[in-house]
């Protein structure tokens, strides 16, 4: 077991970014892992993430620090997940857009209906020696086809090309339909990938025969199962954030109650 140390980007939301880890740990087979080391003043918490080395390795364990608070991120109400398998392969391992091939590269068509105050887009391979250098492109797409324009004025955001085993990129989606294109930067790469979406608004994966999940739930097998797995998701999620904003509200009253009785009790 060990355990990393990672910049918090202020939303208190539970997507990490391994270009965010400031300290980690070895990974031990005993009692205790523990480091000694001194965090620079942020903005927000740094957060705190204990695992296995391995996955599937379930266990109780104890977090503890000399100095701060320790506060566990819950899972976050407010956010989707949409996600795809995919791979590159044959020709559409077309690479980056420097070369002419780039338009063969898998691609995938997302709708938004309401503006996204920030969306996380992750592309993601297989631990390997040598990874493939990955990124990705996301283009405005408004035409009602499926075919690829990947014009430079379409470009809305791109991920950096990374080599390791994910590229990241962060932004904000206006209402419209956009494609995304996760290509390796050099053509004739295979290599299987994952792709993830995580936003604060539901978007919806469209493609025929591309099997989108949403929340883990396959969308695309249109049973009357499906359908009421994920109204039941969106239901719990509205009932939570309803229930925390009520609890805030009960604070809120509480305090102004015990400011009143503290008033109260210093003119008598």
């Amino acid at each position: 077991m060990g355990f990393y140390v990672l910049e918090n980007d202020g939303t208190g939301r539970r997507i990490l970014n391994s270009k965010k880890v400031v300290l980690k740990s070895g990974f031990k087979t005993r009692e205790s892992v523990f480091v000694e080391s001194e965090l620079s003043p942020a903005k927000s918490p740094y957060i705190v993430v204990p695992c296995t080395f391995d996955p599937q390795k379930e266990g109780r364990f104890k977090l503890t620090t000399d100095h701060g608070l320790l506060k566990e991120i819950t899972p976050d109400r407010d956010w989707y997940e949409l996600g795809v398998h995919g791979k590159w392969e044959g020709a559409s391992a077309g690479g980056c857009k420097n070369h002419k091939t780039f338009k063969k590269n898998p691609h995938y068509i997302i709708n938004v209906d309401t503006i996204t105050d920030k969306v996380v887009v992750i592309l993601s391979q297989d631990q390997k020696p040598q990874f493939n250098h990955i990124g990705l492109y996301i283009f405005n797409h408004d035409d009602g086809t499926d075919a690829l324009r990947a014009s430079s004025r379409d470009l809305v955001a791109k991920a950096d090309f990374e080599d390791g085993n994910e590229a990241m990129v962060v932004c904000h989606l206006n209402p419209g339909k956009f494609v995304i294109v996760p290509s390796t930067f050099e053509p004739n790469h295979e290599a299987e990938f994952f792709l993830t979406i995580w936003s604060n608004r539901r978007i919806l994966g469209e493609g025929q025969g591309i099997e989108w999940h949403e929340d883990g739930i396959l969308v695309n097998a249109v049973t009357a199962e499906d359908k009421l797995a994920l109204q039941v998701k969106e239901t719990e999620k509205l009932k939570e954030a309803l229930y925390q904003e009520k609890e805030e509200h009960h604070k809120t009253i509480q305090k102004i109650q015990e400011k009143i009785k503290d008033y109260e009790n210093s003119t008598k």
